[in-house]
């Protein structure tokens, strides 16, 4: 498990420069993808800093891990060597497993001024407030930095995050008692725990695309399978961002800014090792991202 250290933005331009041939052109209107690059790389950065620091604290993880994995999709859509895109989501991932890890604890801090002095200096500290927030590192994300891993094709981290995964009151409050069910069926099914699986499956009615996919892994059943990942991948394009406008004036440009889907790979790869294939084709389930071996199957 290699961590990813300071990026060194120039250099990393520079291979995209010497001769990288994109796998989808559009991503470089008006400079678009070098902007995105340029600006993931310093969040990146000074998270990375500061969870080096004194006040290092969840968040810093969050960030990286969500700075590190639209980097991946970004240098994916430019035309990156392959090893470049797992690089960083193996990065994301690992710094999920941290998140993840330090869900809980006292991870929000609020600075305050002190107003009373007669010339108070700019930004002088008075007293920090500390409080707890979990929603950093939920179920949803872990799965999700789980998924990063395995793409990356590293296995041992994926099962580090699964096994690090918690639900809290926060998650049956949002998602609902069948939806913390389905996250521990997908959890037990990257731990290679089948038959647990089976059992959180059974206690809801799977008929959402998540729950369809989750039952068809379980029973190896390559039809339902794909009729899950079907209806997801509806769901995903009509729930993702998908273009935005550029800055051109009298004939503007429309830019895609969703290139892959990340849950729709991450399921394939998990369905994978329980010897099912992808049976369709969809423009964010890019085939070559999952081309690489993913170890025996569950």
């Amino acid at each position: 498990m290699v961590e990813v250290g300071i990026i060194d933005a120039d250099a990393e331009i520079a291979i995209f420069m010497n001769g990288c041939v994109p796998r989808y052109p559009e991503v470089l209107t008006e400079g678009y993808g070098i902007k995105q690059l340029r600006g993931r790389f310093h969040g990146y950065n000074e998270s990375y800093r500061f969870s080096q620091s004194e006040l290092a604290y969840q968040g810093n993880f969050s960030f990286m891990a969500r700075d590190a994995m639209r980097i991946a999709e970004i240098e994916f859509a430019m035309g990156y060597p392959l090893d470049r895109v797992q690089c960083y989501l193996r990065a994301s991932a690992v710094a999920m497993l941290t998140c993840v890890r330090l869900r809980g604890t006292v991870d929000t801090v609020e600075f305050t001024t002190e107003a009373a002095r007669n010339e108070p200096l700019p930004g002088h500290l008075m007293h920090a407030i500390a409080s707890v927030d979990v929603s950093m590192g939920a179920p949803t994300q872990a799965l999700i930095g789980a998924y990063c891993a395995l793409l990356g094709n590293d296995y041992d981290l994926a099962l580090r995050i699964a096994r690090s995964i918690c639900f809290e009151q926060y998650d049956y409050d949002g998602i609902g008692v069948n939806g913390v069910a389905e996250k521990k069926g997908y959890v037990s099914l990257i731990l290679g725990e089948v038959e647990k699986a089976q059992q959180f499956a059974s206690q809801f009615n799977a008929t959402s695309a998540r729950g369809k996919i989750l039952s068809a892994i379980c029973a190896r059943d390559q039809s339902l399978f794909t009729a899950g990942l079907t209806s997801l991948l509806k769901e995903i394009e009509r729930d993702a961002p998908v273009r935005i406008r550029t800055s051109r004036k009298e004939k503007p440009a429309y830019v895609p800014t969703t290139y892959w889907s990340l849950e729709g790979l991450g399921v394939v790869a998990l369905a994978m090792k329980y010897d099912l294939k992808l049976m369709l084709e969809h423009p964010y389930l890019p085939r070559e991202v999952l081309s690489t071996e993913r170890g025996a199957s569950a």
